[in-house]
């Protein structure tokens, strides 16, 4: 119960500073029903309840294992097995990582409009932009 307080009060310092700043602003510059307050809190309550018992349950499973992988793979003292398993790894974890995904998707419709853009300048003016 020692590691849930721990994780409890880190997710409190995470969370409350935020809470605090939006329940000022509501007060203040931007008036909300009572009804979108006691909703913001009551999410703001389960957030911080479900992301302290995500995290303890983060370090009594999931590091201890890391932590044993680690120092396995370093006490071979190959250092080409060390970097192999980090680029796996690090590879594996990416490709897992649904942030990235939408982080690429904006990226490149970003990246093609300014291509479009860009293009469609330079070869309809003659000595277009950056010439």
């Amino acid at each position: 119960m020692h590691i849930l307080g721990e994780k409890l009060k880190e997710v409190l310092f995470a969370v409350l500073p935020i809470t605090v700043i939006v329940l000022i602003l509501s007060f203040t510059i931007v008036p909300l029903e009572p009804i979108l307050i006691l909703r913001f809190l009551l999410g703001a309550l389960l957030i911080i309840g479900g992301l302290a018992i995500f995290l303890f349950g983060v370090d009594i499973g999931v590091t201890p294992i890391g932590n044993l992988m680690g120092s396995t793979i370093a006490k071979t003292n190959r250092i080409w097995l060390v970097g192999l398993s980090g680029l796996l790894l690090g590879f594996f974890i990416s490709i897992a990582e649904p942030d990235l995904h939408i982080l690429a998707g904006q990226v490149d419709r970003v990246a093609i409009g300014f291509l479009y853009i860009h293009c469609r300048a330079r070869f309809a003016y003659p000595g277009g932009p950056g010439r």
